[in-house]
């Protein structure tokens, strides 16, 4: 097992805080266009769309608990869950449909251009 001081921990948080796709979720999250399309031009080499980063999404669950002689109750849980996502997923989880269009064109733009790419490339017999 390999143990990194608190220095090094902090510093590879840090950097991941700041890294474009990191940047990209969290604009992706909070609906800002502006931002998640600065951060596509900003990492035009590398495409930041299909990078995956670190984000904190909210769930909520309810559970009815049913009694026989008393009424039933809803308990509505909210749990807060850090886990790894990309910022396609993450714009969907936030409900901004017009960031998610943007992203699907993209990737899709991406991927029929590595596609004509393969294809000229590539002789088929």
């Amino acid at each position: 097992m390999v143990r990194r001081g608190a220095a090094a921990v902090a510093a590879a948080a840090r950097e991941e805080e700041e890294s474009p796709a990191q940047r990209l979720i969290e604009a992706a999250l909070l609906g800002d266009a502006g931002a998640v399309e600065a951060c596509l031009q900003a990492d035009a080499d590398v495409p930041a769309a299909s990078r995956v980063g670190v984000a904190r999404l909210r769930v909520r669950s309810a559970d009815v608990a049913l009694r026989e002689e008393a009424p039933g109750e809803v308990v509505v849980e909210e749990r807060e869950l850090k886990t790894d996502v990309s910022p396609l997923v993450a714009a969907a989880h936030a409900g901004q449909a017009g960031i998610v269009r943007a992203l699907l064109v993209l990737i899709s733009t991406r991927i029929r251009s590595i596609a004509v790419a393969i294809s000229s490339t590539v002789e088929i017999h």
